[in-house]
């Protein structure tokens, strides 16, 4: 009979313990719920509980024991799947599928008495029973986590939506088209006419990295240029003193390359500064093409650096291609790059169109080419195209 009541006294508190492991997903309470049925069931004064789950911070609920024991009950428990001694401890593993994440560690009972193979049998059923119940608040917490980050990707992604232009501003006789495809929710490349309609100053960047960071600073850069802008600064003025305060607002292995002109829409005059971004395409009447090449170092990298500005004629019917290396940097299902060669081609078969079927038809070449390859890199096109004369 007292073995009777023994066992149904047990299977009552691995019952009990049960509804309080689900009413609660955290992992500390869980753990206090452990140790005081465990503490209560043989009267223990000494006791820990100690995990290192992997991806999550380390638990610990521990009563009169020292770091130091904790750090050895670690190590002696750290590839055991049966419960070991430690003088007057008993360790018993705390297991997560075939990996062991924790200890379980419990002194002498006050009564004086050892434990027994049953009541070692039994605290592994109520360790084993917190071991689910903590894997099951882990993965809730990781799923919480996640679908946390999903929504604050999904706010940051709709926020640098708007920091791009809505519609392209009306100048004079420009044709103006851009449009960009993030490799993830958010990126780091950047386009934006900016100023009078008369004399707009075109912009593409693109910050080094992807994702979220590369978003912010992209952020940054934009809200730089619209500060600066307020000032009548002549474009290398502008970018030189962008350059200085990027340079200690972004960290050190941080930087942006930048293609920025200034459009006179009076004479069709254009001045540009290219911060080592990618080669501009300029396609001019007859079919003659001109690469458009660096004039200095990306910004945001070295501070007190000087730009230096060259200047074209946009003659009507001229088109310019201004993009981010994502465009070249694509690659097909065989891991082929589309290439700048590509990219001239393009350009030449299509530059008779308007500034937006220029643009929609280079997007289309790049998607067939790399078919249902994942994108690496975002990709940034922006075209200019005077508006020819009319007959």
């Amino acid at each position: 009979n007292r073995e009777l009541a023994r066992k149904i006294h047990e299977l009552n508190t691995l019952v009990e313990l049960a509804r309080a492991f689900s009413s609660t997903i955290d992992p500390d309470e869980i753990a206090r719920l452990l140790m005081l049925t465990l503490s209560g069931r043989w009267t223990v004064r000494r006791h820990a509980l100690l995990a290192w789950p992997p991806g999550h911070e380390p638990l610990k609920a521990s009563r009169n024991v020292s770091d130091q024991q904790l750090e050895r009950w670690r190590a002696m428990a750290g590839g055991a799947a049966e419960p070991l001694r430690d003088g007057e401890f008993l360790l018993v593993p705390l297991r997560s599928g075939d990996a062991t994440i924790g200890v379980v560690a419990l002194g002498a009972p006050a009564t004086g008495h050892g434990y027994t193979q049953e009541d070692i049998e039994f605290c592994m059923a109520l360790v084993a029973q917190a071991s689910v119940a903590l894997d099951n608040a882990w993965r809730f917490q990781d799923t919480l986590y996640r679908r946390q980050m999903e929504r604050e990707l999904e706010l940051a992604s709709a926020i640098q939506q708007d920091l791009f232009p809505k519609t392209m501003p009306a100048v004079p006789g420009l044709e103006l088209a851009a449009a960009n495809r993030q490799a993830r929710l958010v990126g780091g490349d950047y386009y934006d006419v900016l100023g009078e309609p008369e004399r707009p100053l075109l912009i593409v960047a693109d910050v080094a990295g992807k994702g979220l960071s590369a978003s912010l600073l992209m952020a940054t850069i934009q809200a730089t240029l619209r500060t600066l802008l307020a000032f009548p600064l002549e474009l290398t003025d502008l970018v030189t003193r962008a350059n200085g305060l990027l340079c200690g607002s972004m960290p050190g292995n941080r930087y942006a390359t930048l293609f920025t002109a200034r459009y006179e829409a009076a004479t069709g005059a254009l001045e540009y500064v290219n911060a080592a971004q990618c080669q501009a395409i300029w396609l001019q009447r007859g079919g003659r093409m001109e690469l458009l090449e660096a004039t200095g170092l990306p910004v945001g990298m070295f501070p007190g650096v000087k730009y230096e500005s060259r200047s074209l004629q946009l003659a009507p019917g001229d088109v310019l291609v201004i993009y981010s290396d994502g465009v070249t940097d694509a690659r097909s299902p065989a891991e082929e790059e589309f290439g700048l060669e590509r990219l001239i081609a393009c350009v030449s078969r299509h530059g008779g169109g308007t500034a937006q079927e220029i643009c929609a038809r280079l997007l289309e070449e790049v998607s067939r080419f790399v078919e249902e390859t994942p994108q690496y890199d975002d990709i940034t096109v922006m075209v200019v195209r005077r508006a020819p004369e009319q007959a």
